[in-house]
């Protein structure tokens, strides 16, 4: 019979795949949290990449994601394009102007809010097993804050 690690109850804990998780735990040890979860949580749910079903609209929607969500610098990345669409709706979310937002940028609103429930079921999920830590402000220092790796 089978005994399960304390890695494999980790991950059993996680509200996606074994290999996701994996993932997500190591991102959670090494660093580049926020990117990995993006990541992670997109591939467990799906893309918030709107695809109209016209060919115009469809091109339409394939120049506004090129321009907007593909690193001016170095190789273009789907990962990271996620990533960076969620960044700004997020911040679109926080400025409350997501709806308008999301229909410029050819984004599924309801899709990355599901994303965004992912993010925060891997954060509380590894909090509750002791992989990631909160801090008050008093705690850490501003150099500490912008060393973050995202």
């Amino acid at each position: 019979w089978f005994v399960i690690t304390p890695v494999g109850q980790c991950l059993a804990r996680l509200p996606c795949d074994v290999r996701l998780g994996k993932m997500v735990l190591y991102a959670a040890l090494f660093g580049g949290v926020e990117a990995v979860w993006t990541v992670a949580a997109t591939l467990t749910h799906r893309s918030p990449l709107a695809s109209p079903f016209s060919e115009s609209k469809r091109a339409q929607a394939r120049a506004v994601h090129c321009a907007e969500l593909l690193p001016k610098a170095g190789p273009p990345s789907d990962h990271l394009a996620l990533h960076t669409a969620y960044v700004k709706w997020d911040e679109a979310r926080k400025n409350r102007v997501a709806e308008s937002f999301c229909k410029k940028s050819w984004l599924n609103n309801q899709v990355l809010q599901t994303i965004r429930d992912i993010r925060n079921d891997f954060l509380e999920s590894l909090k509750g097993d002791g992989f990631v830590e909160t801090f008050s402000s008093s705690e850490v220092s501003k150099q500490d804050l912008s060393s973050v790796h995202t």
